[in-house]
């Protein structure tokens, strides 16, 4: 299935799979925040700190929820603070499992396993156009969820889908790379 992302509403006057339409075609693995290589363009200046890493990962998907909606863009930078918290919430046993790479990976890492936040969704079911605010694929479905869902506990919001994603990856892999 492919779903278009960071639009207000899907363009008449352009097909469905017109490259220029920002999209990703979704499989039955969930989309994380590393499934996909981060443009370069999107990098930033200071891809060698996780928190500059971090910052331009959460530019890069507030600048597809639009100039003036301002509660999905929080909504969007809440959702990867919520990851960080679990991080944090879980740093003893993550450390613990990333031990045996002798200080190659550090718990940060895995912040990139977490499932990737889709602002102004646009996907085909039953072949008509579905819409949301802002929605996760988790390998089977598609969650929407409200903004203002995640005013208060984004965690609590996203807990039921985004599970223990530090244990997702094998490795921890981050976007910040080319693509192959």
């Amino acid at each position: 299935m492919r779903l278009l992302f960071g639009l207000e509403r899907v363009p008449a006057s352009m097909a469905e799979d017109d490259p220029r339409l920002p999209s990703v075609e979704l499989a039955q693995t969930p989309l994380r925040l590393n499934s996909l290589p981060l443009p370069q363009a999107a990098w930033g200046a200071d891809v060698a700190s996780h928190q500059g890493k971090v910052a331009a990962t959460t530019a890069w998907l507030q600048a597809q929820c639009g100039d003036y909606n301002a509660g999905l863009r929080r909504a969007v930078a809440r959702v990867l603070d919520a990851y960080a918290a679990q991080i944090d919430l879980h740093r003893a046993e993550i450390a613990a499992d990333l031990a045996r790479f002798d200080g190659l990976y550090r718990p940060e890492d895995l912040l990139w396993s977490a499932l990737r936040p889709l602002p102004r969704a646009w996907w085909r079911q039953g072949g008509q156009w579905q819409r949301a605010d802002l929605a996760f694929w988790d390998g089977r479905h598609m969650h929407a969820v409200l903004p203002r869902a995640v005013d208060g506990d984004a965690w609590g919001v996203v807990a039921p889908f985004a599970g223990r994603f530090w244990q997702a990856n094998g490795l921890p892999m981050s976007p910040f790379r080319l693509p192959l």
